[in-house]
């Protein structure tokens, strides 16, 4: 049975990260090989029926994902997050 799910990679090209929203500093790591570093790839599963185009350009692979592709995109970080957050009130005994 062939699978209904699609990884897509996207490069991490930064990582903010700020517990809280009051503190007036935050720090900014960039993964990018433009800049010299490693280049770390994040990857996610999404269901092919999100998929409206799949292919190769030159040496650059593309997907194209409908609106609610780009929501599964979007609720698998936020929910990624989420998780952070609640694993970090569970050590502060929140």
């Amino acid at each position: 049975m062939a699978s209904k799910n699609v990884s897509i990679r996207g490069v991490l090209r930064s990582v903010t990260s700020q517990r809280v929203q009051y503190k007036p500093y935050g720090y900014e790591l960039c993964f990018d090989g433009d800049y010299g570093g490693t280049k770390v790839l994040v990857e996610l599963s999404i269901s092919k029926e999100r998929i409206v185009e799949q292919g190769n350009r030159g040496d650059q692979e593309f997907v194209v994902l409908d609106l609610e592709g780009l929501n599964v995109l979007l609720e698998v970080t936020a929910d990624s997050v989420d998780k952070i957050d609640q694993n970090y009130k569970k050590r502060l005994g929140v």
